[in-house]
């Protein structure tokens, strides 16, 4: 989010960077509008801290040195307007915690933040450039480990902490997820043994050769995997990392595993740096290789689970502005706009809406949750 402050009135783009489209135009808001919309520190801090209700929790990363982008409130107030009263983690820069407002409205929406440390990298080789951030710094708590990997491994020690989250888990990439449903609706109590991975949307058999979208052959996963651990994994449907599901006591397991499959790449050198092979691919070798077998980790389909990933759906879009000539109607909206299941019931989640932005983001998720008060949304959930 870009913000410019001026004594009469401040410009509040809409712009992301990584999102640009050319007919996306500013938006302006007198200093007064964006207070109404944010909250002031003094009406927060009366409305005083939540306290989670249910023992489930979410999980995310949002370390911004100055301050959040716009869709890590989108999420944060997702989740709350849509009834979730759960326990909320969220990993952050250490600057956060000078930002009194910032700290309030965390307060107020029952927002746990996690203090994550950076430090210089501890690796047997030389650390490979990228232009991923998460990908090029570590965590001062495990030197050995990207951020992009740590994070996983700092949220087992978050989890392990947390002595009243015994029910439900969910790991979720924040930047470009929302919430339209209680996140956890329909699935029931935990028996306590739960992993579930969730599916990309893969495209019809006729489309795979053009695209390899939403499988272990596309580009992200196949020369990964066979770079690292040296063998041409099958074609299996993606499992996205930004989603992962579970039991609280079950989760910690799996994150443990997956924290020492980080630890081992280290090891096997420069080829497994998460530069040349990111979570995700390596979350897709664990499964596939059946080395999550003895978790009993299972997978939801695209529209059959809690979380819709819709990247795939809607990838044509970024180079086709405003077309869904891929995939069009799979991506199914009610009238309000909410993504709905395949059996047409509403989503609980939605994940990678940033594919789409000009047809969802713009047009329905903005408008729904930009201009909703923090005050608002905590009074509403404390009624219910």
């Amino acid at each position: 989010m870009i913000i410019v402050l001026s004594n009469q009135n401040f410009v509040q783009g809409l712009r992301l960077k990584e999102y640009d489209t050319d007919d996306v135009d500013t938006s302006t808001m007198t200093l007064q509008e964006w207070t109404k919309s944010t909250g002031t520190w003094q009406s927060l801090t009366k409305l005083g801290e939540y306290v989670p209700k249910s023992p489930d929790a979410l999980i995310g990363l949002a370390h911004y040195e100055k301050g959040f982008s716009h869709n890590v409130w989108k999420f944060l107030k997702s989740a709350r307007m849509a009834g979730y009263d759960g326990h909320i983690f969220l990993g952050v820069h250490p600057n956060f915690f000078e930002n009194k407002l910032d700290v309030a409205k965390f307060a107020a929406l029952g927002v746990t933040p996690k203090k994550i440390e950076l430090g210089p990298c501890e690796l047997p080789y030389e650390t490979p450039k990228d232009s991923y951030m998460l990908r090029e710094v570590c965590s001062a708590d495990f030197p050995h480990q990207k951020l992009e990997s740590a994070r996983f491994t700092l949220a087992a020690k978050w989890l392990e902490d947390c002595k009243t989250c015994t029910g439900w888990v969910a790991q979720m990439d924040v930047e470009d997820t929302f919430i339209q449903r209680p996140v956890f609706k329909g699935m029931g109590t935990p028996k306590g043994n739960e992993l579930i991975m969730v599916e990309e949307f893969a495209p019809p058999p006729q489309q795979k050769a053009q695209l390899k979208a939403g499988t272990t052959k596309h580009w992200f996963v196949e020369p990964a995997v066979e770079s690292c651990y040296g063998y041409k994994i099958e074609e299996h449907p993606m499992l996205c990392s930004g989603s992962i599901i579970g039991a609280k006591e079950q989760y910690v397991k799996f994150l443990n595993r997956f924290a020492q499959e980080f630890e081992d790449n280290v090891k096997r050198g420069a080829k497994c740096d998460p530069t040349k092979i990111a979570d995700q691919a390596v979350l897709n070798h664990l499964f596939y290789s059946k080395a999550l077998a003895s978790l009993g980790a299972t997978t939801q389909k695209y529209g059959e689970g809690i979380v819709n990933t819709v990247g795939n759906v809607c990838s044509t879009e970024q180079t086709k502005k405003g077309e869904f000539t891929e995939y069009e109607g799979v991506l199914q909206l009610d009238g309000d706009g909410y993504v709905l299941n395949r059996d047409n019931s509403v989503a609980n989640v939605v994940h990678q809406d940033k594919v789409c932005w000009k047809k969802l983001v713009l047009k329905h998720v903005y408008p729904r949750y930009e201009g909703v008060s923090v005050e608002k949304i905590m009074s509403d959930l404390r009624k219910m």
